[in-house]
């Protein structure tokens, strides 16, 4: 079995931009796994440096087709517009 654990820090790489296109362009760059473990994935979070307050989960799910998407937040906190704010 090949299993990928990686700690994405919400996609924000180096340059300190959120990219998860970069994340999603790496993962089938290293190719080949049959289990991805993400961290750090946000939901609705934009106080997050860089963070646009996007769905990663959804996003990260659409750019990984052929894989089920199980989440669950760590954080999950009132966003302050009746919504949740998640991270995890």
């Amino acid at each position: 079995m090949k299993l990928l654990s990686w700690n994405i820090q919400w996609g924000r790489g180096l340059d300190g931009r959120v990219d998860l296109a970069r994340i999603l362009r790496t993962i089938d760059q290293l190719g080949g796994f049959d289990v991805i473990c993400l961290q750090e994935v946000a939901v609705n979070f934009p106080g997050l440096p860089g963070s646009r307050g996007e769905d990663q989960v959804a996003e990260l799910s659409a750019g990984l087709p052929g894989y089920t998407a199980l989440y669950g937040a760590a954080t999950d906190i009132p966003d302050g517009r009746g919504g949740r704010s998640q991270f995890g």
